[in-house]
């Protein structure tokens, strides 16, 4: 440690991954559904940006009921990330 109180070093390389890419997204996630909500938030223009996709991409692939569990689950990902 410096006379000033900080630690002497390089930072620890680790330290970021808690507030940037997958931990954080990871964790926006875990909490959402905790509190029973969806992984994408209606009231965002992103949201509804890509609850759109979906429905667009559902009807062009013939509706839901025609749909194998992993293209529904492609789709569901695909959304989320729009």
């Amino acid at each position: 440690m410096s006379k000033n109180g900080n630690p002497v070093g390089a930072p620890d390389p680790r330290a970021n991954a808690t507030s940037h890419g997958i931990v954080a997204f990871k964790n926006q996630v875990k909490c959402r559904l905790s509190r029973n909500r969806s992984l994408i938030d209606r009231r965002t223009k992103a949201g509804q940006n890509a609850l759109a996709v979906r429905e667009q991409m559902l009807a062009d692939l013939g509706g839901e009921s025609n749909l194998s569990t992993a293209k529904l689950m492609l789709i569901e990902m695909i959304a989320r990330d729009t």
